[in-house]
């Protein structure tokens, strides 16, 4: 860490709304989205000298917030500053109680910025503030930022914000990003509270010229993530796909808790419900304050995917047969397998037809498509009829599924089947397992497939190349699901309806890779 000999303090800023960040905003503060898996804000918090203790400025989402980064961050000592009116205050007005109390020096940082390297946090005594910026030519539409201008030798002569210049006569061409070093914080906060409410932090910066303190400008390695196309172009940028869900978040580091994030507050619950009822399956779960998710302690292991032998999946199906599946002759479950597997695949289905004109589709592969069309002739009610109830995961694929020497604990299942917590259809589960086994999602992940439609949109070509393993698993899967008396044929058929439905769910081109499976084996099984 850079700085450790500074006695400099720490603040972020991370009590708005986040207006600009839907949909993430819609369910969390985004302050905790995913970069890739661990939270904004404690990759920021990770950065800072140890040395420092850490002020966060809390509003909106604060009791999640909070819970999450002590999880994350169990090491630090952070110390809470609550907005309770921060739909109308700014950030000048967040930080003015700390700066208030404030004794050591103080740098600001916003929680939405990626740091490549942290800005030095050492600094002349005769500095009175520095401001961190990237060059306007940098970055997209700057008229967007708190522009600034400086002179030769680096100091801060003028600022533009919209129509507010300070001074018209130069030219600002350098971009605010919100760190802000500040040597004497009570001072700060006088300049700030003879300012106009709402404060902004920039709100003073025009008696800082007035009074010719010593306000250096200097250059850091940042990345905006303050609004969601931004942030979700800087994922694009470190990952090979996006995998993420919009409606739902994991948070993940390891050693540290695994935390779960919903729009629908529902699914946290009903999720922990389902754990609770299978304890000897599921992790053991609680709610986050808020309700809209849960954490569980991290368990050492691979995935499945990643320790993919037979002797692994024999003992999963193993741990299925005495600890979940178990079916049921006296749950009924008619209404919800009709809502799950005909109304959802319909909605699905809409949905993937609102994205591309699938009646243009003529061609998979060169291979011309039938008379029937590309979206098949689903038979709801045999998969109604057919339906065992039993305790299920929901969503059985090696990714799920977490083994070592001593255990296998399964991960990310279903909150519910139709309207059921807590039982669903049997061959569901066996069908997404042999969903898994064809397509490792692992690899999907890292884009190691191919996929596209033709510049006319007639033609869908894919490619994926099946593990080598793939072809021995299916076959004990297979041979298990024959000695429990079930029907395979039904599994595959289920299958095709499955990758329909999951086709919306993703982003081009693996919604159309899926969509080209699901045709494929309707056609060979039906």
């Amino acid at each position: 860490m850079l700085g450790e000999e500074m006695n400099v303090d720490c603040c972020i800023t991370a009590a708005g709304i986040g207006s600009r960040f839907i949909p993430f905003s819609s369910f969390a503060n985004k302050a905790l989205a995913p970069v890739p898996f661990k939270p904004l804000i404690c990759e920021l918090i990770d950065l800072l000298p140890s040395s420092s203790d850490v002020h966060i400025v809390t509003g909106y989402g604060r009791d999640d917030l909070i819970h999450i980064v002590k999880l994350f961050c169990p090491e630090k000592t952070i110390y809470e500053q609550r907005n309770h009116d921060f739909a109308k205050t700014g950030m000048g007005d967040s930080i003015l109680p700390i700066l208030e109390k404030q004794v050591n020096p103080l740098c600001i940082f916003p929680n939405d910025g990626i740091y490549k390297r942290m800005p030095p946090l050492q600094f002349d005594v005769s500095i009175d503030f520095v401001l961190g910026f990237v060059r306007a030519s940098d970055v997209d539409n700057p008229s967007d930022y708190l522009l600034l201008s400086a002179d030769t030798d680096g100091y801060l002569q003028s600022f533009k914000r919209n129509e507010l210049i300070y001074d018209p006569s130069l030219s600002h061409q350098l971009v605010f990003t919100g760190f802000m070093y500040i040597r004497d914080p009570q001072g700060f906060a006088g300049l700030l509270k003879a300012c106009e409410s709402p404060r902004e932090l920039y709100s003073p910066f025009d008696k800082i010229i007035e009074y010719r303190s010593k306000c250096q400008c200097i250059e850091v390695q940042w990345t905006d993530c303050g609004t969601y196309p931004k942030y979700k172009a800087y994922i694009s940028s470190i990952s090979s796909y996006d995998f993420s869900k919009e409606e739902e978040t994991l948070l993940l580091e390891r050693g540290k808790p695994v935390v779960k994030i919903f729009k629908d507050k529902s699914v946290a619950i009903k999720r922990v419900t389902k754990a609770q009822s299978y304890p000897k399956a599921f992790p053991e779960c609680t709610l986050l304050p808020s309700g809209s998710g849960y954490y569980y302690d991290y368990i050492s292991g691979n995935t499945l995917y990643s320790d993919c032998s037979v002797s692994n999946l024999r003992r999963l199906l193993s741990f299925l047969d005495h600890h979940l599946w178990s079916p049921r002759e006296d749950i009924i479950l008619e209404e919800d397998a009709k809502s799950f597997y005909e109304e959802k695949t319909k909605s699905r289905i809409a949905l993937l037809q609102s994205k591309y004109d699938l009646n243009k589709i003529k061609r998979i592969n060169q291979s011309c498509i039938p008379p029937s069309g590309l979206i098949p002739d689903f038979n709801y009610k045999l998969f109604v009829n057919n339906s065992v109830p039993s305790p299920i995961h929901g969503d059985l694929q090696y990714d799920n599924v977490l083994i070592n020497a001593d255990e296998i604990v399964l991960l990310d299942w279903r909150h519910e089947f139709g309207n059921n917590n807590l039982y669903g259809d049997l061959y569901y589960d066996f069908s997404k397992l042999i969903g898994g086994i064809l397509i490792n999602y692992q690899r999907i992940k890292d884009a190691d497939f191919h996929c596209e439609l033709s510049d006319d949109g007639t033609s869908i070509t894919w490619s994926y190349i099946q593990d080598s393993y793939s072809e021995e698993h299916l076959l004990v899967l297979s041979e298990f699901i024959i000695s429990k008396g079930f029907n395979l044929k039904h599994c595959w058929q289920l299958l095709s309806l499955i990758y329909m439905n999951m086709a919306p769910l993703h982003h081009y081109p693996f919604d159309l890779m899926l969509l080209a499976m699901s045709h494929d084996i309707y056609e060979k099984h039906r």
